[in-house]
């Protein structure tokens, strides 16, 4: 994280870079003169369908297919002769590809991008990944990607319902981290939960 810090500072050339008088998502759709937020929403609904369009399609192919099984055994995938190594890169590079198009978007809202922008996004991306998981489980390759979208909006809805609340600024942090933590142990409770339900009907 500290590298790429750096490697993005370097790239930037500072760490605030204002995107006013440039060319952008918002500016294109400004004509539309659309309520407010709607086109943030409409642009990042729109990049967001065609990423799952597309990953559901590349992981279909073979490759695809070959990095999937990578990713869930590694030893395996290297006993059917997959170079494991390979698709591990590709898969770095594919994370790392969404994670840019992710920055612009955030940067198109913004009217700005900032060097500290993304921290503390993996913590909120495990989260939404789980809430999507429980909310729905067992579905197919792209309704799964479709769930994580609506496990971010649920976290965003949850961070939300704790500012209708009226708790002061700075304990957003805290309910914040309460909110994710919550979400991180749900594949603990719900595996404990099996567990006990398994007793009883064994004592039954």
């Amino acid at each position: 994280m500290t590298g790429l810090y750096s490697i993005n500072l370097k790239m930037m050339g500072a760490a605030n870079l204002s995107l006013s008088g440039q060319k952008t998502f918002k500016t294109l759709l400004a004509a539309l003169h659309l309520p407010r937020n709607v086109d943030t929403l409409m642009i990042g609904l729109v990049v967001t369908l065609i990423l799952i369009a597309l990953m559901s399609a590349f992981f279909k192919t073979e490759m695809g297919q070959a990095l999937i099984a990578t990713g869930d055994n590694r030893q395996m995938a290297k006993s059917l002769g997959i170079d494991a190594q390979g698709m591990e890169m590709l898969g770095y590079m594919l994370a790392n590809g969404i994670i840019a198009c992710s920055g612009v978007l955030v940067a198109n809202s913004y009217g700005y991008a900032d060097i500290s922008m993304g921290i503390g996004t993996v913590v909120i991306g495990l989260a939404s990944i789980i809430i999507g998981e429980v909310l729905l489980r067992n579905v197919s390759l792209p309704m799964r990607l479709v769930t994580i979208l609506l496990g971010s909006v649920v976290y965003r809805l949850l961070l939300s319902g704790v500012l209708l609340l009226k708790f002061e600024a700075n304990d957003f942090k805290l309910f914040s981290a309460i909110i994710v933590g919550f979400c991180l142990s749900i594949p603990t409770l719900r595996y404990h939960l099996n567990l006990n339900k398994i007793h009883v009907k064994k004592e039954d």
